[in-house]
């Protein structure tokens, strides 16, 4: 998402501009008045500094002296269209400081992220850890709770198997189970307890194959001796949906002893219901 800032700068800015009026001088007209002739004078000279002398005073006794202005003669204006002006100096113009500027909006954004490009995008995507394709039923913590059903003959006696088992995924696909069952129907009654290692084969699709392990402890009623075995087991496994599988194998079983079955190894098929969590 890219961000998006506003900001406004406020300048404000002002002059003044002094305009001078323009001064006239007004200088008093000299005007000569005379009532009786000037006697021609020796012309002025003038001095190394560029003024005027004096006229020498006329040798001539009878000769009238220049007349002069009367001292109380009013000067008449001079005309303003001739007079000229004397030099002005125009006033500073006054200049005002730029105000700093003001931004409305002061917080600092960082630059706004680039959006991915196609080739980004496909190199993420080979980076990417690959998705986990296990199935549900065999994740890694998954439990699963079974139940079975089964039948067994012996001699004359023939036995309904009820069977319940557990078990826990500790890794993807490996199972660490426990299952029980009861032989009711026979005689002597028969239970047993079964732990039992299965590994499930999650990478194969559609059906996910399985083999696996198991000890058994026979508990034999009516003073019978008690009796072990240890077997295998291997068949396939369907997932039905997220919570619930079943399969179908073979298995194989060796006894220990003959104490309660003549034979000591035994092979039947197998089917389990499960359920996972």
């Amino acid at each position: 998402m890219m961000a998006r800032m506003f900001k406004a700068q406020l300048l404000v800015a002002a002059a003044a501009l002094g305009a001078a009026a323009p001064v006239y001088a007004q200088t008093a007209p000299v005007t000569e008045s005379s009532s009786a002739p000037v006697e021609p004078t020796a012309p002025a000279t003038t001095t190394a500094a560029g003024e005027q002398a004096a006229p020498a005073p006329s040798t001539d006794p009878g000769a009238t002296p220049p007349a002069t202005a009367p001292a109380d003669a009013t000067p008449e204006p001079a005309d303003p269209a001739t007079a000229p002006a004397e030099p002005t100096t125009p006033a500073p113009t006054p200049t005002t400081a730029a105000a700093p500027t003001v931004a409305l909006d002061d917080t600092t954004t960082s630059p706004a992220p680039t959006e991915p490009t196609a080739a980004s995008a496909e190199a993420a995507e080979e980076s990417a850890p690959p998705e986990k394709t296990v199935p549900w039923p065999f994740q890694q913590w998954r439990i699963n709770l079974g139940v079975g059903l089964g039948w067994a003959s012996s001699n004359d006696e023939t036995w309904t198997i009820l069977g319940v088992g557990a078990g826990l995924y500790v890794i993807d696909g490996l199972n660490v189970g426990l299952n029980g069952t009861f032989w009711v129907g026979g005689s002597p009654f028969i239970s047993t307890i079964t732990p039992s290692l299965t590994y499930v084969f999650h990478f194969v699709p559609v059906v996910q194959p399985y083999l696996g392990t198991f000890y058994r402890h026979y508990f034999v009623a009516e003073g019978y001796l008690d009796t072990d075995s240890i077997g295998g087991r291997g068949g396939v496994y369907v997932a039905l949906g997220k919570h619930v599988y079943m399969g179908g194998g073979i298995v194989y079983e060796h006894f220990f002893d003959d104490h309660v079955f003549t034979q000591r190894d035994d092979v039947y098929p197998e089917i389990t219901v499960a359920f996972s969590f």
